[in-house]
């Protein structure tokens, strides 16, 4: 998988009270087991490929974003989309009170609100 790591920083308030967190780019197919925590920001850029026998593992409170007209690798049914083929298993950790976020960075043509999935 192709995986481009990119640190962030989020000013809260000030400069003496951020927090930063890492944005992580991904594409392509697993080879392992592979969590994804909530301490990062998941951008999918291009289709993401779990074969049999791997486990990708997304943490509660995760956010997950997956790159409108992007496919870096294009494994599956639409070049222009970043999908997610599972042949293997997806295990989402997410609760009520701390939800795993799918979504999508689109915009529809007459809603300025994102895409979820």
């Amino acid at each position: 998988m192709v995986k481009q790591l990119i640190i962030a920083c989020v000013f809260v308030g000030s400069f003496l009270n951020s927090t930063a967190y890492a944005v992580i780019e991904l594409a392509g197919a697993l080879t392992q087991d592979e969590t994804w925590v909530n301490a990062d920001f998941h951008l999918v850029t291009g289709d993401i490929q779990i074969p049999d026998d791997i486990t990708l593992t997304i943490t509660s409170n995760a956010l997950v974003q997956f790159s409108a007209n992007s496919d870096f690798n294009n494994f599956a049914v639409d070049a222009t989309l970043s999908e997610l083929i599972v042949s293997g298993t997806v295990d989402i950790q997410g609760t009520s009170i701390l939800p795993v976020t799918l979504t999508s960075n689109a915009f529809y043509c007459c809603d300025s609100k994102r895409n979820d999935i």
